[in-house]
């Protein structure tokens, strides 16, 4: 593509993301180019069983969801502080995922790596209140209240 842009006199750039391994998609882009092909038949296969069991697993994190939360109203969540943070913090990751959907209505450019650093937040004695994008998420006594921004 970037020999025919040129041959062609073509103007385009070149965006230097798509080399940077801190970012999700390089990095698995250089694992694939490094991995045997016969690996990388197997993370294929993989790949179609985790679709297959996905609506499963979704489910599944909406029961564990449900189960935490102590209030919740059009402007609010409330969600015991120590039943969340006792679980995985993948687990807790995609519950908070879900809990920023409902408010927003949109996943947004909501990255993994700013969630586990609210997740982190939570562990520290001192922690309060955590601003994840369009949501606020504030420890009140032994409870977490997830809210959108604006309320």
């Amino acid at each position: 593509i970037l020999e025919y842009n040129r041959k062609n006199k073509f103007h385009f750039v070149i965006d230097d993301s798509n080399n940077n391994l801190a970012y999700t998609r390089p990095s698995i882009r250089k694992f694939l180019k490094e991995t045997p092909s016969k690996n990388v038949s197997e993370i294929k296969s993989e790949f179609k069983n985790i679709k297959k069991y996905s609506n499963s697993y979704k489910s599944m994190i909406n029961e564990i969801l449900i189960k935490r939360v102590s209030k919740i109203d059009i402007d609010f969540i409330e969600i015991d502080f120590k039943s969340l943070t006792s679980i995985d913090s993948l687990i807790s990751e995609k519950i908070i995922k879900k809990i920023f959907i409902f408010f927003n209505g949109y996943e947004a450019s909501l990255r993994s790596s700013k969630i586990q650093t609210c997740i982190n937040e939570f562990n520290k004695s001192n922690f309060k209140l955590y601003n994840l994008r369009s949501m606020y998420i504030k420890k009140v006594n032994n409870s977490l209240i997830f809210e959108k921004k604006g309320n």
